[in-house]
């Protein structure tokens, strides 16, 4: 690309400004997105998607446990009213603890609860009930959109005003 004036060269860094702010902008956005359809995810059995499989009901024994505990009895990684007895798994529910961050070029989803993990991936003793992976899968469609709708506007209001017109 060939500069032939300050005046293209402030028009360039212009462009090149907005669209860093709209990345942002979008990040963010794809960010409160996901998080809301993971948040939405609690206390409801998923239907499988893509890589990962339709959560299995909840076993005998945990069902049992909850009510012994005084939860309700079926609304998997639900827990109302029950507060943890280790201060290192923060919240009482795991659901209040998700965030996300926008870091550079990329937004980071997620929680600080250390049970999470166990959740999202399972463990020898509980199968996985992931939240995070199927709530971005599900939003590919919305975030492409997003993306596409949030670029053009903003190539259609940063692109250079034609001084001349040229004629062959």
């Amino acid at each position: 690309m060939r500069l032939n004036s300050f005046r293209e060269l402030g028009n360039l860094l212009g462009r090149t400004a907005t669209m860093a702010a709209t990345r942002q902008t979008v990040l963010h956005q794809i960010g409160d997105m996901v998080q809301d359809r993971a948040e939405a995810k609690f206390g409801t059995y998923q239907d499988g998607i893509i890589d990962y499989e339709e959560w299995e009901p909840l076993a005998d024994s945990t069902q049992k446990n909850r009510e012994r505990m005084g939860t309700t009895k079926d609304d998997p990684l639900h827990r109302p009213g029950i507060k943890p007895t280790d201060a290192r798994r923060g919240s009482e529910h795991i659901k209040d603890t998700l965030s996300n961050v926008v870091r550079g070029n990329e937004v980071h989803i997620g929680s600080d609860n250390e049970v999470m993990p166990h959740h999202e991936y399972g463990t020898v003793h509980m199968v996985p009930r992931p939240v995070l992976g199927p709530a971005l899968e599900e939003s590919v469609p919305q975030i492409l959109t997003l993306i596409g709708s949030t670029y053009s506007a903003a190539l259609v209001h940063t692109r250079p005003r034609m001084s001349r017109i040229i004629r062959g």
